[in-house]
């Protein structure tokens, strides 16, 4: 179903990650590199593009380019962990504090 949406709508980002992980599921890791490199042209902050693509070049023995693909996913992984402390934050959550005096009960 991923390589039909893909023909039939080339820029569909999530249809291309979604045929990238299922060749690296069925051990076909060299074919799977192009639609997760284009995935990652479309949208370069996809973490998920990013993960596969680091599965498919460790499948092909690809350490360099495995580690690049990796770094790259943790980064944004930062990123949106950040993000999504920052807009917490600004929700009105408060940050707990332990209270350092000893209760009076």
């Amino acid at each position: 179903m991923f390589s039909l949406a893909a023909k039939h709508y080339p820029n569909f980002e999530e249809a291309l990650v979604g045929l990238g992980r299922t060749l690296v599921s069925l051990g076909k890791a060299e074919q799977a590199v192009a639609p997760l490199r284009k995935a990652i042209a479309l949208n370069a902050a996809n973490e998920v593009a990013w993960f596969q693509l680091a599965q498919a070049e460790r499948a092909l023995g690809n350490a360099v380019e495995q580690q690049k693909a990796l770094d790259e996913f943790q980064r944004l992984r930062r990123l949106k962990r950040q993000a999504e402390i920052t807009f917490l934050t600004r929700q009105g959550v408060t940050k707990q504090t332990l209270d350092s005096k000893p209760s009076q009960e």
